[in-house]
């Protein structure tokens, strides 16, 4: 089902985002991965893979639809789906995020894969994130300074 495989991804992506936010040296392993996939010529980056699942939630979602309200606790328990493909939107964000802050390469590759071409997307999904966790009091301060740091680094030389 479709509901157990991004509730995976999310997991991995969590996982990942931890790693990379920590270690440096995994963070320039993860960039030379590349995936192997049926349905594209060739191999995957892992900012192309990450791009693809970032568009593919940002579609499913009504929050990047005009009227879009804010997200809220209620509302992710009144609709699943919802809820899985904004964790999914900023699991991905933030990973990608990680792994293209200090590239001008990465950025701009980033760019030319995203549906906007320019990085607004991302850093608005992050900074969605950083609200929603803030309001719900489930963020630490670690986390929210890592972000904060995050989000000025994606804003500078865009």
């Amino acid at each position: 089902r479709l509901k157990d495989w991004i509730d995976e991804i999310c997991s991995c992506l969590a996982v990942l985002i931890n790693v990379v936010e920590s270690n440096p040296e995994a963070k320039e392993q993860m960039l030379l991965m590349e995936f192997e996939s049926n349905g594209h010529a060739g191999a995957l980056s892992v900012i192309e893979l990450l791009v693809m699942l970032f568009n593919f939630a940002s579609e499913s979602l009504k929050e990047d639809k005009p009227g879009a309200t804010e997200i809220t606790l209620d509302a992710l328990h009144h609709n699943e789906r919802e809820a899985l493909g904004s964790t999914l939107k900023v699991y991905s964000s933030i990973l990608l995020g990680f792994l293209i802050a200090d590239s001008i390469e990465g950025r701009n590759k980033a760019k030319s894969l995203l549906q906007t071409h320019s990085l607004e997307s991302i850093t608005n999904s992050i900074r969605r994130c950083l609200g929603f966790y803030q309001s719900a009091g489930a963020m630490t301060d670690k986390t929210e300074a890592s972000l904060q740091t995050l989000l000025k680094k994606l804003s500078e030389n865009v």
